[in-house]
């Protein structure tokens, strides 16, 4: 159970605010600033909640971001669940093609507020292995399941199919880092360019 389980079955009483939507604007605000940087008037102010509501809903600041990081790592999940569910390579190209726009945007600059998280927590919070590992897991998933509709289709070769994922895992994994480290519109498209190329060239 849930912090916020926790607490709401120990008030007894309904909660007045929409937990889903209250953690869908703190994503905004982690994702932008980070955890270090997000204070907590910050949280507080975004939230729309005074501090004793938060605290009882939430927990303390890092248990908050972990159940953020829950909620962004399950809705990567579903999006590539619903992009990626039927096809092949080809499905893989379109959604790649989909996700440029994103990208190449001011959002896409911030990066996978996972792999950030990881990047700035990673050597502090023993929990973020597991977060990382399971945020890693999502992406390999998400992109096998074509690659696998391929190789049963023929379109390639079956031996390569864990390969194949845990090479486009890495892809993901290095454009998050590269927007996130400043790199310019071009050289983000470049990079998808290549990865888009490299996928291609996968069919036989």
């Amino acid at each position: 159970m849930s912090p916020a389980e926790v607490a709401e079955k120990s008030r007894g009483r309904p909660r007045a605010f929409d937990e889903c939507e209250v953690l869908d604007k703190l994503i905004e605000l982690f994702w932008e600033q980070g955890y270090e940087a997000a204070s907590l008037s910050d949280i507080v102010e975004v939230a729309g909640l005074n501090k004793s509501s938060l605290y009882n809903a939430f927990g303390s600041k890092d248990e908050l971001f972990h159940t953020v990081l829950d909620r962004y790592i399950e809705g990567k999940q579903a999006m590539l669940t619903e992009a990626l569910a039927e096809g092949g390579v080809d499905t893989l190209l379109a959604f790649f093609e989909m996700q440029r726009p994103m990208m190449l945007s001011t959002i896409g600059a911030r990066g996978c507020m996972a792999v950030n998280a990881s990047t700035e927590l990673g050597m502090r919070d023993e929990r973020m292995v597991d977060v990382a590992d399971r945020y890693r897991r999502t992406i390999r998933d998400g992109m096998r399941r074509p690659l696998q509709w391929s190789a049963d289709h023929g379109e390639i070769d079956p031996a390569l199919v864990d390969v194949y994922a845990e090479t486009l895992v890495s892809s993901m994994l290095g454009m998050s880092v590269a927007a996130r480290s400043g790199a310019t519109e071009e050289e983000m498209s470049n990079l998808l360019d290549s990865i888009v190329l490299l996928v291609g060239s996968w069919k036989r």
